[in-house]
């Protein structure tokens, strides 16, 4: 039974390999870039791709591994992403949140 590619793995299997040190962030970064080249020729699913801003994070994260960190230096794990945007004229929301019925 072959080695199922990184791509396919979830992000539970692939945090398991580098917690194990059997893989690290910059050769998963490496891996997922290199499969945006290959593919994204054909399905031009991406207007920009930020390689060397990923490889960049991919590295801290590497340091901060290595030295027993959880997060990069500087990283807020509190920090949410914004999912929606109040409407200034009508207050209506612009995506999805907890105060979303059905989120």
């Amino acid at each position: 039974m072959s080695e199922t590619p990184l791509h396919f793995k979830t992000i539970t299997e692939l945090a398991e390999l580098i917690k194990s040190k059997a893989l690290s962030p910059v050769e998963v970064t490496d891996a997922m870039l290199e499969r945006i080249r290959e593919r994204d020729q054909h399905y031009k699913s991406y207007a920009t791709v930020l390689a060397e801003q990923a490889r960049t994070s991919a590295q801290a994260a590497e340091r901060a591994i290595s030295t027993g960190r959880t997060a990069p230096r500087g990283a807020n794990r509190r920090q949410r992403p914004v999912l929606h945007q109040r409407r200034e004229d009508d207050g209506r929301h612009q995506g999805f949140d907890e105060s979303c019925p059905g989120f």
